[in-house]
């Protein structure tokens, strides 16, 4: 049932990818919850929509008369519904396969504290390979549907956290490392999905790949849902940043672990927190060698004034802003992304009227000759890092 619904015996098959038919979510929910008896009045709360029908009762008692047709096709026979007093259950005296109940049954057994480590980590392996998706995805707009999928999924994500820590216990990062990827692409804007992998990426050594998928994760974050990211993210940046602290053998690893991961020419991107540990350095050298330092705020904004609604738009936005930043300003230069729509520009040697002339209108030409971009407003307001500090 995880990502999809389908159902076989013995090789038949009952139902096949077809979770938002009727019949197929009456069986789905008496077989989340076997071998319970359940009320007729509560399977018609589940299954018909509020007001669809004149008379639900006689609705259910036709789709369990349906129901029973197509478990005897596929040979079961139709006593494995039994009806009691106006309720029903579903009774399977065949042993089953079905994902959910095996999931539930490991995910409980990977909690026990009587099992050593390295048991509860192979079964936590085995519980996370099991969840392929999201519940019955294709009947997500049931309400029942939708708390059962977020129930498995807090579920799934308490069970990521533990197969981490059991990883670094029992140093099996490295074969952690595809169920958390996985769980981590399931669940794009889960940033405590995200910070699990990266944690695990860390401990793996992969500092790069960790900043990568952090910077992608935070990009996304912004521009599809117009949020920063949490402390869940930033926690876990710092920890690529203790890693980055560790024992080296030579100087050549050292530069090796630090060196840009894709340089691409033009003004050098950070992310926020690295940007106010640039910053925080220029100025002390500033202070020492006496030259000019200007941090410009730059924010994007649609002819109306209105922030550029997030998603596809904001993505178009931002890629432009990106592309015209990289034509417009030197290598020297660090900028990194402030909010959703809001960038911080760190520029050096450079004078005041320069910030203006050579750097915020050249700015905007090149962004406004991107498709799509001619209306949207890109204001620049800088200020000196020495009058910051009087």
């Amino acid at each position: 049932m995880f990502g999809g619904f389908e159902a076989s015996y013995q090789g038949n098959a009952i139902f096949y990818k077809d979770a938002r038919s009727k019949i197929a979510q009456l069986l789905s929910y008496m077989l989340l919850r076997r071998p319970r008896m359940i009320p007729r009045s509560e399977l018609a709360d589940a299954v018909l929509e509020d007001g669809e029908y004149d008379n639900p009762s006689a609705v259910v008692n036709n789709l369990i008369y349906r129901l029973r047709r197509a478990l005897a096709s596929s040979g079961m026979g139709e006593d494995v519904i039994i009806h009691e007093k106006n309720s029903y259950a579903l009774i399977i005296d065949a042993e089953c396969d079905i994902d959910t109940e095996s999931f539930i049954a490991l995910e409980r057994v990977s909690q026990d504290p009587d099992k050593d480590e390295r048991e509860r980590f192979e079964i936590c392996l085995r519980a996370m390979e099991l969840y392929r998706g999201d519940l019955l995805k294709n009947a997500m707009s049931a309400p029942w549907v939708m708390y059962d999928s977020l129930r498995f999924s807090q579920m799934y994500l308490n069970l990521a956290k533990t197969t981490r820590s059991l990883a670094e216990e029992t140093q099996s990062c490295e074969r952690a490392l595809g169920v958390l990827k996985h769980a981590a692409e399931l669940f794009p804007y889960d940033e405590e999905m995200a910070a699990v992998y990266i944690y695990c990426l860390c401990s793996t050594n992969r500092i790069k790949e960790a900043r990568i998928f952090y910077d992608r994760t935070v990009g996304r974050l912004m521009d599809d849902l117009g949020v920063n990211p949490s402390d869940h993210l930033t926690d876990a940046y710092a920890g690529m940043a203790e890693c980055l602290r560790g024992k080296t053998e030579t100087a050549y690893q050292a530069r090796q672990s630090i060196s840009e991961l894709e340089p691409d020419g033009g003004a050098f991107c950070s992310n926020l927190e690295a940007f106010s540990h640039i910053y925080k350095f220029t100025v002390r050298q500033m202070e020492r060698t006496g030259q000019s330092v200007f941090l410009m705020l730059c924010t994007l904004t649609e002819h109306d004034g209105s922030v550029p609604t997030a998603g596809d738009r904001m993505t178009k936005v931002t890629e432009a802003f990106h592309g015209a930043i990289k034509k417009t300003l030197r290598s020297s230069d660090v900028y990194t992304r402030y909010s959703p729509s809001q960038f911080l520009v760190l520029l050096t040697e450079i004078t005041h009227e320069d910030c203006d002339a050579a750097v915020a209108s050249r700015l905007r030409g090149n962004f406004h000759k991107y498709q799509g971009m001619s209306r949207v407003r890109l204001d620049c307001k800088y200020v000196s890092a020495a009058d910051m500090m009087r």
